[in-house]
């Protein structure tokens, strides 16, 4: 979040652990209704039969989502007012809004924000998934990975968040080849449609 809105809402810079802890739970709920099938779409009677609880609880997460999204506009705006203009996606749109505000409105500004909150969470996390996944089932590989992290790298301490230059590690080629392969394995989206049709 950073990047979009220049807040952080995990780790230790966190500005509102509220406002984070709402974040964290909408992003959650929002993961958690993405993909689902409402079974009153197949048999419209059990539209009638529940009551239309599942659109009630999608339209209620939408609704909280979008105005969580539009309180983030509505600060960068009054910031972009007061000469507090930061480099984050929503400024730079915002910016966008002023020259062309036909095609810049704050329900597209939201939609853009939307796409890169869920193109960024559930495809990495299910990749790491498949990642870690893969390592567990292979202890031979996970434990050739280790031995050339601890050779090259690190101790196995906790990793803080600073960045860790991998590029000082290219004698050795365990850590490309797990990445690729987690990424060529996991298809996120097509692990999804499966996932679905099962």
């Amino acid at each position: 979040m950073r990047e979009v809105a220049g807040k952080r809402y995990h780790g230790d810079e966190v500005e509102s652990e509220e406002e984070a802890r709402r974040f964290r739970e909408l992003l959650a709920k929002m993961v958690s209704i993405s993909g689902v099938s409402n079974k009153g779409d197949f048999l419209p009677i059990l539209n009638w039969i529940d009551g239309g609880k599942f659109e009630k609880k999608v339209k209620s997460i939408a609704e909280n989502m979008d105005s969580f999204l539009q309180e983030l506009v509505d600060e960068q705006r009054s910031k972009r007012e007061n000469s507090e203009s930061m480099n984050t996606m929503i400024g730079h749109l915002l910016s966008l809004q002023e020259e062309q505000p036909q095609y810049y409105t704050d329900q597209i500004i939201k939609g853009l924000v939307m796409v890169i909150l869920f193109a960024g969470s559930d495809t990495t996390a299910t990749t790491l998934e498949w990642a870690m996944s893969n390592l567990l089932n292979h202890p031979e590989v996970l434990r050739k990975a280790r031995a050339e992290l601890d050779d090259q790298c690190f101790e196995w301490e906790r990793v803080s968040e600073e960045e860790v230059d991998i590029t000082e590690i290219s004698a050795n080629f365990m850590h490309k080849a797990i990445s690729l392969e987690a990424i060529c394995k996991a298809r996120p989206v097509m692990t999804k449609l499966f996932h679905e049709a099962a």
